[in-house]
């Protein structure tokens, strides 16, 4: 096991020298690798040591702690948490969490850095979350005696994983862990055939979704855009999400679409990004100077601010979440976590809920204006095919809470007991 994590922590060195060389000679990562050099600044900051590290790779990952931190925080408050990014993007984005007593960048994967940051921070147990398996810092920690914990760990999707030396690699690395946190059962049989003390958690993610759909600042909705009508709330949106909407409008029903609010919150809601918005939608209103709705015509309200999106699904029929079109779609989890029916364009992979909530009949993808029609179409004139969409919604997200306070208890039972032997890879079947 020894031989291994040397030998992995030597190689992990050394990839990553080559490849900050590489990045600082690449003008797309020159920028990231310049943030990333100034790792040590952030490490000279007053921190806190007797803390417990949480380490993820950016903000996404971090979603899947942040609901963790809060109840360990009750259970242990005089426990420092301290939070390193790998990515640039997600310590800026998080730099003033309000989770974390402090916030800092991951050291370089090099034997000096990992020793120099764990002087530094000298924490009392450690939190990775998702896929972030670093050699050298494992083998540090497992050398320090401190306990180590892997959270909402997600089986590696390449097929090079199943190749036996890269196998051999991640149970090497999963044995530094006391405990592997598996997101459901499909990952926690992955790593079960690795190694021991797996288990299956609900994604902690959903309970920080739905405390944020619980305290969403209220949203003051304007009076004749909201009564007896169908209020549509297209979030996160793109110049191609707008086109097809503005399509939309053209090809619905009179009828329908007399009834109709369209609420347009662009993603980026700039001068540029808002004109274009008005040549689609010349009867459109501003959120900030509503005024009245045209008669007999769809509404059409276009937010010309923003953090408000969160709150304003509460007042929707449905949604329709944007960047579908694009590089992928944005989060479908918060309008399904009000209980509506939700659609978006098809490039999904990206998101980890948009397969799931399709598949239970909660999300509908369009690719074209006349899907997109006969969606809401649906959804306005059966008030049955609406009720199911939304009661699916409803159960997607709430069947789906309380991994927050299995992996609280879980962390709390790890700080308490001082730690425990890391998990068994001899106890684990053999690698096929």
């Amino acid at each position: 096991m020894e031989q291994c994590a040397r030998v992995l922590s030597w190689l992990s060195a050394g990839v990553s020298g080559l490849l900050h060389a590489a990045a600082r000679l690449l003008p797309h990562w020159r920028g990231a690798a310049a943030e990333r050099s100034r790792w040590r600044s952030t490490l000279l900051e007053q921190l806190p040591t007797g803390c417990l590290w949480v380490h993820c790779a950016s903000a996404g990952e971090y979603e899947h702690i942040r609901s963790v931190l809060r109840r360990v925080r009750d259970e242990l408050p005089g426990l420092p948490f301290v939070v390193s990014f790998f990515s640039p993007a997600g310590y800026r984005q998080h730099r003033h969490a309000p989770e974390a007593d402090a916030v800092v960048l991951m050291a370089p994967d090099t034997p000096w850095a990992v020793r120099w940051e764990l002087e530094r921070l000298r924490p009392v147990a450690a939190v990775f979350v998702r896929y972030e398996l670093w050699p050298g810092h494992l083998r540090e920690l497992r050398r320090r005696g401190i306990p180590a914990m892997l959270v909402a760990a997600t089986a590696p999707r390449s097929w090079l994983w199943r190749l036996p030396p890269l196998r051999g690699a991640l149970r090497c690395l999963l044995g530094s862990f006391q405990r592997v946190l598996a997101l459901g059962e499909e990952n926690a049989c992955y790593f079960r055939r690795l190694v021991s003390k797996v288990e299956a958690i609900p994604d902690p993610r959903y309970d920080r979704i739905w405390e944020a759909v619980q305290a969403a600042p209220s949203v003051e909705f304007p009076t004749e855009y909201a009564a007896g009508r169908w209020v549509l709330v297209a979030g996160s949106t793109w110049a191609a999400d707008h086109r097809l909407l503005a399509r939309l409008l053209e090809e619905l029903p009179q009828e329908l679409g007399q009834r109709l609010t369209l609420v347009l919150v662009p993603h980026v809601p700039d001068a540029a990004h808002l004109r274009q918005v008005q040549q689609l939608f010349p009867q459109a209103r501003w959120w900030s100077q509503p005024g009245m709705p045209e008669s007999g015509k769809p509404a059409v309200l276009v937010v010309d601010r923003v953090g408000v999106l969160l709150g304003l699904y509460r007042y929707a029929q449905a949604a329709y979440v944007g960047g579908g079109f694009g590089r992928g779609v944005h989060n479908v989890v918060e309008p399904a976590a009000y209980g509506i029916p939700v659609a978006c364009g098809p490039r999904i992979a990206a998101s980890p809920d948009a397969v799931p909530l399709q598949r239970v009949g909660a999300l509908w993808i369009v690719r074209t204006a006349e899907q997109l029609r006969q969606w809401v179409e649906r959804l306005m004139q059966q008030p049955q095919e609406y009720e199911r969409a939304a009661a699916a919604a409803r159960a997607f997200v709430r069947d789906r809470l309380g991994g927050s306070t299995v992996v609280a208890r879980q962390l709390v039972e790890l700080l308490r007991s001082g730690g425990a032997p890391p998990v068994s890879a001899e106890s684990a079947p053999p690698l096929g």
